[in-house]
């Protein structure tokens, strides 16, 4: 019999191209879409659908999320909310959404992502030892992260910590954080997932998902040759891509650091590598430099005699902007470097590529190795 597909829907595109590459590990055939009337695939293609709504009010975000899961068949499909691994987004209102228009009677919602150090033990959050809120996500300047408690950020949930997992049937409450620790946690807490609960999270718990329904990772899938002509985009203001910067400068690649007057061009990039991100200086109106930096980055193409082969890009809201602007609305994907950094071609323009990272994590040494060559 074959494998039912999932729908799986983000708040950002990074987190969309994360939790698609960990389909792609698990050897599931999946499209990744930034377009909310996008046709599902009538086969075993797994869709993730980017709803771009971390971005937008309450009120947008509900909308969206009621608008798709009015699209769901219950009955062929499986699903996956995934969220933010820091809490940030409108979580509350996007699953309370689901819960109320799909056959769901409770969320399993689990954040963590014990991997990258991500925790909750105890009803708190930490990332490598440090509360979240004493981390740059209490800096987010649109979701600050201002404690630990993940009832204190979450206020409609009950944390229900690991050695209760086996209460989850018995519990009343419909909103319920799994906490964890460990790769096992998840896997205990994959384990108790039924077909009237919302699994919900990061992408870790959806790997755990995934192998409890058995579907074993794969290793297989041949890694892509990273050009010539590389381009690094950082919207991110994280301490992590400043870092990066760094590294490019101390190694003698080209970056160019942009202001909010986006007067500087686009350089040649010949045989090399190359970043483009924003200054430390105070920038005005952030909500817009997204989009003013992929518009800024197309413009700046059609002037270039040179295409660039291969976009890196950090930051959830700046792909969203480059793939709306570049009208590259479905991709497959390609390879996943680890999880969360993921390559993937537009249907639009098979010549081109796409890596894809959140601004909070780093970049993977293997691709900063290979570019340093290219």
């Amino acid at each position: 019999m074959p494998a039912r597909p999932f729908i799986a829907i983000a708040d950002d595109f990074s987190g969309a191209a994360e939790i698609a590459g960990t389909f792609h590990r698990h050897g599931l055939p999946v499209q990744v879409t930034s377009d909310v009337d996008a046709a599902i695939p009538d086969d075993e293609t797994s869709t993730v659908i980017d709803l771009d709504t971390r971005r937008l009010n309450p009120q947008q975000a509900r909308i969206k999320h009621q608008r798709i899961a009015r699209r769901i068949t219950q009955e062929k499909h499986l699903f996956y909310k995934k969220t933010d691994s820091a809490l940030r987004g409108h979580i509350s209102t996007e699953i309370k959404t689901l819960l109320n228009e799909l056959p769901f009677n409770k969320v399993v919602f689990c954040p963590a992502n014990p991997k990258r150090g991500r925790i909750i033990k105890k009803g708190n959050y930490y990332i490598y030892g440090t509360p979240i809120c004493e981390t740059e996500f209490a800096q987010d300047p649109y979701f600050p992260i201002r404690s630990s408690s993940v009832t204190a950020n979450l206020p409609e949930f009950t944390s229900l910590p690991v050695r209760k997992a086996s209460t989850l049937y018995s519990r009343t409450e419909s909103l319920l954080i799994a906490e964890a620790a460990s790769e096992e946690d998840l896997k205990n807490w994959a384990s108790k997932i039924r077909k009237e609960h919302l699994p919900a999270g990061a992408s870790p718990f959806l790997a755990a998902y995934l192998e409890n329904l058995g579907h074993e990772p794969t290793y297989k899938h041949p890694k892509p040759n990273l050009r010539k002509r590389a381009l690094f985009i950082s919207g991110s203001l994280s301490e992590n891509s400043h870092k990066t910067a760094e590294s490019f400068k101390k190694k003698g690649l080209q970056l160019l650091e942009l202001s909010d007057d986006w007067a500087n061009a686009l350089p040649e990039l010949a045989p090399e590598v190359a970043m483009v991100k924003f200054t430390r200086q105070k920038l005005s109106n952030p909500k817009e430099l997204p989009r003013n930096l992929a518009e800024w980055l197309k413009k700046s193409f059609s002037q270039c005699q040179n295409k660039v082969s291969h976009l890196l890009i950090e930051g959830g809201d700046t792909a969203a902007a480059i793939i709306d602007v570049f009208s590259w609305h479905s991709c497959k994907v390609i390879y996943e470097w680890e999880s969360g950094v993921v390559t993937l071609q537009p249907s639009e323009d098979k010549s081109q590529l796409i890596t894809i990272k959140p601004g909070s994590y780093t970049w993977p040494k293997d691709i900063l190795r290979t570019l340093e060559k290219a």
